[in-house]
């Protein structure tokens, strides 16, 4: 179990659902640079699917690999993902129940669009664990050291306030005497950070 969550975490930063172009079902899909792409593996070994050349490298950036997996497997890995997803439980659940008539895939594909601009975590009762908090940052967190001082600072990013809110309230439970503090780096942009001293 403690691998799901850990995919779980990471799928909640860096995952993406995404309905077929047909409808007929739902995509699951990581990616990541090719220098990180060890991840996928994890996802191949967990869910199947597969793990694909996404992007050339361009200049500075680095070539692209991505997982993804479709059809029964996807639903099978929504159902698993689903039960620790903090950010994206309600699209994997879409995704694990994929209607059958047409008229109601379109619905469900509109809801999914609807679940990507709105926050769900504030939603979502599903507890956070360590190895939820491990994978989430790896995908979407970063470590600073200043040049001018010995301080450390953590940080992890999101669109939306709420599912960092919740990270937030574990630690507090769970490291008495820690400090996180939520700043807004735009309307749109939200991040949790913690510093050493």
């Amino acid at each position: 179990m403690a691998e799901i969550e850990y995919l779980g975490g990471f799928f909640d930063g860096d995952g993406c659902v995404t309905p077929k172009q047909d409808k007929s079902g739902c995509v699951l899909k990581v990616g990541q640079s090719v220098g990180n792409s060890q991840i996928l593996f994890r996802y191949y070994e967990a869910f199947g699917g597969g793990v694909y050349h996404a992007r050339q490298a361009t200049g500075l950036a680095e070539a692209c690999a991505q997982w993804l997996v479709w059809g029964p497997s996807s639903k099978a890995a929504a159902v698993r993902l689903a039960q620790v997803s903090l950010v994206k439980q309600k699209q994997l659940m879409i995704a694990a129940s994929w209607p059958n008539c047409k008229d109601m895939r379109k619905e469900a594909a509109h809801q999914l669009q609807n679940l990507k601009r709105e926050p769900e975590a504030n939603q979502c009762q599903t507890p956070i664990s360590w190895q939820y908090l491990a994978g989430f940052f790896d995908a979407d967190g970063c470590i600073t050291v200043r040049a001018y001082s010995m301080a450390l600072r953590l940080d992890i990013s999101q669109n939306h306030k709420q599912p960092l809110e919740a990270i937030e309230a574990f630690l507090r439970e769970q490291v008495p005497g820690i400090s996180p503090s939520i700043y807004s780096q735009s309307t749109r942009k939200h991040a949790l950070q913690i510093s050493s001293t």
